[in-house]
């Protein structure tokens, strides 16, 4: 995001927080960041091909052939 984006988030999130310290612009640009990589992740793994993915219980892994395969994805995809 650009830096207006990011600094009328700042503002926005320093004018609501009650806990915890102000809000700069590095931290609100890193916090982003780690919430689309997060976002992108679980997206890859509710569409990859082969997989199943479950709104309640995500992955399921359950067996021991899931649980491999599961160990795979992450090896491949770490983020």
């Amino acid at each position: 995001y650009k830096p207006p984006v990011i600094r009328a988030c700042m503002h926005h999130l320093n004018g609501r927080i009650i806990i915890g310290g102000k809000k700069s612009e590095k931290g609100v640009r890193v916090k982003l960041a780690d919430i689309f990589g997060i976002y992108r992740g679980v997206s890859y793994l509710m569409t990859r091909s082969g997989g199943t993915w479950d709104e309640d219980f995500g992955a399921n892994v359950i067996t021991q052939t899931e649980q491999d395969v599961w160990e795979g994805v992450i090896l491949a995809r770490p983020e």
